[in-house]
C-alpha cells in the first residue's frame, strides 16, 4: 500500500471573503491561467473555529500519521495506545475537514482481520 503526502493551505477567512477567493480563481483558470501545482485549501472562519477542530487528539493522529506511516487505522490505534473505533471516528472527522484521505481497502477474505480496512494519507504538513 502506498501513502502519499499532500500539502494544504490553511486559512482563517469569513465565507464571504472565501466565496471571493473561489471566484478570482475561477476567473484565472476562465482566462486560460492555470496554477502551475493544485493545492488543497481548508478554510475556517475564525481561530476558535480552527482550533475546535484541530484538537490535541487529532493533532497528535496527524503528527503520528506523517512520522509514523502506519498502514492501517488498527496499527494507528495501536500506535497511539486508544481504541480503533475512536481512532476511525477521528479520521472520518479528519478527513470531512480535507486535512486526510482515507479509503477503504478491498475486503479481505480473512473474516478476523477487520484491521485493514482503511488507509490513511495525510494531507497536512506538520
Amino acid at each position: 500500500m502506498s501513502m502519499c503526502v499532500k500539502r494544504t493551505n490553511l486559512k482563517i477567512q469569513s465565507e464571504a471573503a472565501f466565496v471571493r477567493d473561489v471566484k478570482a480563481e475561477l476567473r484565472r483558470i476562465d482566462d486560460g491561467e492555470f496554477p502551475a501545482q493544485a493545492l488543497i485549501s481548508t478554510s475556517f472562519d475564525s481561530l476558535e473555529s480552527l482550533d475546535a477542530n484541530l484538537t490535541p487528539k487529532r493533532l497528535k493522529i496527524l503528527y503520528t500519521i506523517k512520522r509514523k506511516h502506519p498502514r492501517t487505522v488498527c496499527e494507528l490505534a495501536k500506535q497511539l495506545k486508544l481504541p480503533r473505533r475512536e481512532i476511525s471516528a477521528e479520521i472520518r472527522t479528519l478527513a470531512n475537514l480535507g486535512f486526510i484521505d482515507a479509503k477503504p481497502r478491498a475486503s479481505s477474505n480473512n473474516k478476523t482481520d477487520k484491521a485493514n480496512e482503511d488507509s490513511i494519507t495525510i494531507a497536512i504538513p506538520l
